[in-house]
């Protein structure tokens, strides 16, 4: 494990983001059981724990060689606001993606 990833597991640890429990394990949205949990979502309550995970969500795109010609996309609704920070720290569009189409308002 590289020390980017040590270093974001220890912030997700030290936030609470991470919980065990055994009996009853957790039931993700597609069914799963698992005895782990992570919430994500905690974590764009602490601005240096965030800013650490969207450096190295850009540090890794970089890599990758990202096209300037690309959107970031997020699933609504966990995925949004980290879509959001990348975008902006890489001057890119942003959109997310429904699970279902709006049947309300402009649709």
């Amino acid at each position: 494990m590289s020390s980017l990833s040590q270093q974001i597991a220890q912030n997700l640890l030290s936030v609470g983001a991470v919980k065990v429990r055994i009996n009853p394990p957790f039931q993700w949205v597609s069914g799963i059981l698992s005895p782990v949990y992570c919430d994500n979502r905690m974590m764009i309550s602490f601005v240096q724990e965030r800013q650490e995970i969207v450096d190295a969500f850009c540090s890794v795109l970089k890599e990758k060689g990202y096209d300037q010609n690309v959107t970031i996309a997020g699933t609504a609704t966990a995925a949004i606001p980290w879509a959001a920070f990348i975008a902006q720290v890489l001057g890119l569009p942003m959109c997310y993606i429904r699970p279902e189409p709006k049947v309300h308002g402009a649709g």
